[in-house]
């Protein structure tokens, strides 16, 4: 299995919104998204299932790559992908989807920096997960914790110029 992790893009100003939850991309965010999604097609990714915070910007993004990379299902949510979970709570979401092939995951920082960490096996890894920068990481097993494989990282300025 290959579990594609994806930071939402650019999105609004926080004082533009009431609540955090509410915020959307900018125009920016979604050319950006774009961008990264098209040169992720290269990749001939078939998404079986795409999963989302629920944070509007999220699904957005969620919807954008979906959409680029030919995912026409219902995009799911969860609560595990909210900006302040636990990287441990994401892969025991991802666990129960043992049998897709391949999985969009879409979310927040400092989440994300955190969960790719976790899935490579080490917590302690440093990674910065800047706005619409997707991750693949290939699975062999699903055990009780993660021993993934880092396939490749595709940030929004690596997209540009591919």
């Amino acid at each position: 299995m290959r579990i594609y992790v994806l930071r939402h893009g650019d999105a609004e100003d926080p004082s533009r919104r009431a609540s955090d939850e509410e915020r959307q991309l900018t125009d920016e965010g979604k050319d950006e998204v774009h961008q990264v999604a098209r040169a992720a097609k290269r990749s001939k990714i078939d998404l079986g299932l795409v999963i989302s915070s629920p944070y509007i910007r999220a699904v957005q993004t969620a919807g954008i790559a979906g959409q680029v990379l030919g995912y026409s299902d219902d995009i799911a949510t969860t609560n595990a992908l909210e900006p302040h979970s636990e990287p441990q709570s994401v892969w025991e979401e991802v666990r129960v989807h043992g049998d897709v092939d391949h999985l969009l995951v879409v979310g927040h920082e400092p989440l994300l920096s955190r969960t790719v960490a976790y899935f490579l096996g080490v917590p302690s890894l440093l990674v910065k997960m800047t706005t619409s920068t997707l991750v693949c990481i290939e699975f062999t097993e699903f055990g009780k914790h993660p021993r993934g494989v880092l396939r490749w990282m595709l940030t929004p300025k690596l997209a540009r110029v591919s």
